[in-house]
């Protein structure tokens, strides 16, 4: 039977990977993308599948009446939508996970705009927020709640940048939090098949000596942190007092081509590239696991399709490396060789966790899950990728 798939972020770094992989092994199924295009959602991420008949990029169309078929529709105060004078100029609203509902009327803004450059570009038309539609043109709707066997939800979506959660947590709050219970109420009123929340191993807080197991107690140190073990915590409380069937995924630091150059590895190679020092915090003894995103997308696709209700997984490579380590390796890669000209230290962050360390033995056993790409081989391809983006200004201004 079709699997549909309600993947919010989809235009985001992971999310959009993870699109890439339920086409790769169900090339039949159906994916509802949602995504608000904050500044790290590039309609660009989507380009692989954006023309792809299965794909639903969501916004709601704002002052019209939608006719019993679903198809023919006219402006709420009934005017003509011919486009000789632009009354054919119709307004609407990307969706989020604060306001995606089961039973509003949607259209795929994939289906409207024939875009064939999927360029930086692209995201300023479309949050330009209307569209022209031609006289009698017959536009499909759709309702999540149409939708009513073999439907996951995966809730990518999320504010997750360290920085930004201690100038202002208000917005991870908003998103993480108040977002996720949204989707969560979502999914209980759709009966869902399985509800995928998401997570870090970055609510375990910093680590000790043992890696942490997925019954660990919880210990975030940061707003971003903390909005996501709250999260965690009410989807769990979905399935026992609901019976919901959520699953949770804890993964290591994510890396690989797309990934918003706020975060390190691209912002590394950006300065590099720039033929500026990197900046590195404190004495760059951080240590971190990093994790290709393919590879974590692989596991997420497993846990939705195979993991048990109410369990979480924790998801990671093993390749842990001290900050100071990765900038002598990017440094190497981008320049040729390592020089100690090309790191800027620059004072440490404020409740900087020393390090992260997971115990993935869980979805090895369980689920027969293990990386697949080494970290030379990831890292290699990922400087090579953002060479590309770089100098074709994929990330516009950033």
């Amino acid at each position: 039977m079709q699997n549909i798939y309600v993947v919010t972020g989809c235009a985001g770094f992971i999310g959009s990977h993870f699109v890439e992989k339920l086409f790769e092994k169900e090339k039949d199924c159906i994916v509802i993308g949602v995504d608000k295009l904050t500044y790290a959602g590039l309609p660009q991420n989507m380009s692989s599948f954006w023309r792809n008949p299965n794909f639903f990029f969501l916004a709601e169309l704002n002052d019209v009446i939608i006719n019993a078929d679903r198809r023919l529709f006219v402006k709420s105060d009934e005017s003509h939508l011919g486009t000789g004078h632009g009354e054919g100029r119709i307004t609407y609203n990307l969706v989020d996970i604060n306001n995606l509902k089961a039973d509003v009327f949607y259209v795929s803004l994939n289906k409207l705009f024939a875009l064939d450059n999927m360029s930086k570009s692209i995201k300023y038309v479309i949050q330009n927020n209307y569209i022209t539609i031609e006289d009698n043109k017959k536009i499909d709707f759709l309702k999540i709640k149409d939708f009513t066997s073999n439907v996951y939800l995966i809730n990518f979506a999320a504010e997750s940048h360290v920085d930004r959660s201690i100038i202002n947590s208000s917005d991870f709050v908003q998103t993480n939090i108040n977002g996720t219970v949204n989707l969560l109420n979502l999914a209980l009123e759709n009966q869902v098949e399985k509800f995928i929340q998401i997570s870090t191993d970055e609510v375990y807080g910093s680590s000790a000596s043992v890696p942490h197991k997925e019954d660990d107690k919880l210990l975030p140190s940061s707003a971003y942190s903390a909005s996501k073990a709250s999260a965690d915590l009410l989807a769990l409380s979905y399935y026992y007092t609901h019976n919901l069937p959520v699953c949770i995924t804890r993964s290591a630091n994510n890396y690989g081509p797309r990934q918003f150059p706020e975060k390190v590895i691209p912002l590394f190679i950006d300065r590099l590239f720039s033929k500026q020092p990197v900046p590195l915090y404190g004495d760059g003894s951080n240590i971190r696991d990093w994790l290709y995103v393919k590879d974590n997308c692989e596991a997420i696709y497993r846990v939705a399709i195979a993991g048990q209700p109410g369990e979480i997984y924790n998801i990671a490579s093993g390749h842990r490396l001290k900050n100071s380590d990765l900038a002598k390796l990017l440094i190497e890669s981008v320049k040729g060789d390592f020089d100690s000209k090309w790191i800027q230290y620059v004072e440490d962050r404020k409740g900087h966790d020393k390090a992260y360390w997971l115990n993935w033995c869980k979805i090895k056993n369980e689920l027969g899950w293990c990386p697949s790409t080494k970290f030379s081989d990831g890292l290699k391809e990922t400087v090579r990728w953002f060479f590309y983006a770089f100098s074709n200004e994929y990330f516009g201004d950033k």
